[in-house]
């Protein structure tokens, strides 16, 4: 009878083991389940050739398109041409983000005949305080890495912002670029969280692997002092605004 109960243990600690694994699996399959139905999220933190954060353009996958959020400041009242731009970058000016995103070489403009840019978008219009907030959907483009109108593709995109409303015609005509800014996947942050200080080409956030060390702050025992702002002489210029899109080029 005892040697009967000794060999029925392994047998229970076996069977309570595969359970317990069963049970996790089950949870990381369901986990995996939920973030494959989970919307793709995108976001551009848009500055002026000053470098000055003016608004935020947010991207959001669903299974019929893209909505396009803008939420955008410090602009003249009126319209402006809104694009995508082909390539990730707003440094060292706004013509870093090249034409229009078009990987379809389609002709520009919603009216031509010739068909349009994935990156064109209907104009945005700004209150007489400077603002502009718009809604657009638009199945021309993707979140998903990898597909041909995929906007992460190997140099980025960026949304551009320009100083007069696009004619939806073969030529633009929207004149200078006067806001910037790199797509990046993820969320808006937080309020008070600003724009990227480079707005370089976009990288994937797992793709770096460098760690930086927690400081303690009791382990310091350097004084920096306080600067006087008034000692300063020095004015740092505004950036170049980048091309006029008067020009066939967009």
């Amino acid at each position: 009878m005892t040697r009967r109960r000794i060999l029925l243990i392994p047998l229970l600690v076996a069977s309570t083991l595969m359970l317990t694994a069963s049970g996790v699996t089950s949870q990381q399959g369901n986990a995996d389940e939920s973030d494959a139905g989970a919307p793709r999220t995108a976001t551009a933190h848009l500055v002026g050739p000053d470098g000055r954060a003016v608004g935020t353009v947010t991207l959001i996958e669903g299974p019929n398109g893209v909505l396009v959020q803008a939420d955008v400041a410090g602009l003249s009242p009126g319209g402006h041409g809104f694009h995508i731009h082909t390539v990730g970058a707003c440094e060292p000016d706004f013509s870093a983000a090249g034409d229009h995103f078009n990987p379809g070489e389609s002709g520009h403009g919603f009216t031509y005949e010739g068909g349009r840019h994935a990156g064109d978008l209907p104009n945005i219009y700004a209150a007489a305080d400077g603002t502009a907030r718009a809604d657009f959907f638009t199945a021309a483009v993707t979140l998903t890495p990898g597909a041909e109108n995929s906007i992460f593709d190997a140099d980025g995109s960026a949304i551009i912002v320009h100083a007069k409303p696009d004619s939806y015609g073969e030529s633009a005509g929207a004149g200078d670029r006067v806001a910037c800014g790199v797509i990046r996947p993820g969320e808006p942050e937080p309020a008070g969280g600003g724009a990227a200080e480079e707005d370089g080409p976009a990288t994937e956030a797992g793709d770096s692997d460098t760690t930086t060390p927690a400081t303690d702050a009791g382990d310091s025992d350097t004084t920096t002092p306080a600067t006087d702002a008034g000692d300063s002489d020095t004015t740092t210029p505004a950036a170049d605004a980048g091309p006029s899109e008067d020009s066939p080029a967009g």
